[in-house]
């Protein structure tokens, strides 16, 4: 399924013959290990209970999140019913592609496919910094919680209509 959102950008569905260019993308936008990004790539690649999206602009990635269809974080259970929602697990842009609404559109395309998966909400964490983005793009803060790290974690939901 292919999605054109303008400009030459397109979003998509990830597969097997994106692997690379999405490792290299998760370096540069994440600031993952080569090790870490091609681990959580062919982890999600693997899944048919995860998703890639990916956004292209003139047919190089410059975006990606990743949807999973649940998530058993037991800090999250006890702000949420787990059951009853997908779950973004990360989402990056190219430094150089950030400021162009590219997140914006990749959160909405999350909302048709999470259908895919029979739900109709979606939850995301994300530290503080990043809330007035989430809440632009109509997520709600569902509480927060410390995680492994010591920061605080802000559960955020969306219902999809």
């Amino acid at each position: 399924m292919e999605e054109g959102v303008g400009g030459g950008m397109k979003i998509r569905v990830a597969n097997q013959s994106d692997v690379e260019e999405l490792v290299d993308a998760g370096r540069k936008a994440d600031n993952k290990s080569e090790e870490l990004a091609r681990k959580r790539v062919t982890n999600f690649l693997s899944n048919n209970k995860k998703m890639i999206l990916i956004v292209e602009v003139n047919k190089k990635i410059v975006g990606y999140v990743g949807l999973k269809k649940e998530d058993d974080d037991l800090k999250v259970a006890k702000l949420i019913n787990l059951k009853k929602f997908a779950h973004i697990n990360w989402i990056a842009v190219l430094p150089e592609f950030r400021g162009q609404g590219i997140g914006s559109k990749l959160l909405s395309s999350c909302n048709k496919h999470i259908k895919r998966f029979g739900k109709k909400k979606i939850w995301l964490g994300c530290r503080k910094k990043m809330i007035s983005f989430y809440e632009k793009n109509k997520y709600v803060i569902a509480g927060s919680y410390i995680d492994k790290s010591k920061r605080e974690e802000f559960v955020m939901v969306k219902t999809i209509k």
